[in-house]
């Protein structure tokens, strides 16, 4: 399956994570500071939102309804590793993520923790 992280320039700023599933792409929202944050390894809170069209693969452009615009941060494929209770775990092959990803959720409230190849 594929992932993707967009840069969305608007207001305010932010990064949408997207894994491919099935027809859709499971989106949630990261604040620039959290995304530094989850790169050096730090568990942080993503903001659940919309499913997006599958289409935001590999979209780069102006966001409709002058919603900003959005770059390709990275992308790449990923796997589920395993998934028990609130915790599902993925392994990430991007050119910034690459590694093991964390996604722990207590209803309406997730957390991401990057480890990386190894595991940190």
């Amino acid at each position: 399956m594929k992932f993707v992280i967009h840069h969305h320039v608007t207001v305010p700023e932010h990064y949408d994570l997207m894994l491919e599933a099935d027809e859709t792409l499971h989106t949630w929202q990261v604040t620039p500071e959290n995304l530094e944050d989850l790169l050096c390894g730090r568990r942080i809170k993503a903001l659940k939102i919309q499913d997006h069209r599958k289409k935001y693969l590999e979209y780069e452009g102006p966001v409709s309804c002058d919603r900003g615009h959005v770059s390709l941060y990275d992308n790449g494929e990923y796997r589920l590793m395993k998934k028990k209770n609130n915790q599902t775990e993925y392994f990430f092959s991007g050119e910034k993520l690459t590694g093991r990803v964390i996604f722990y959720h207590e209803k309406d409230t997730f957390c991401l923790q990057y480890l990386g190849a190894d595991g940190i």
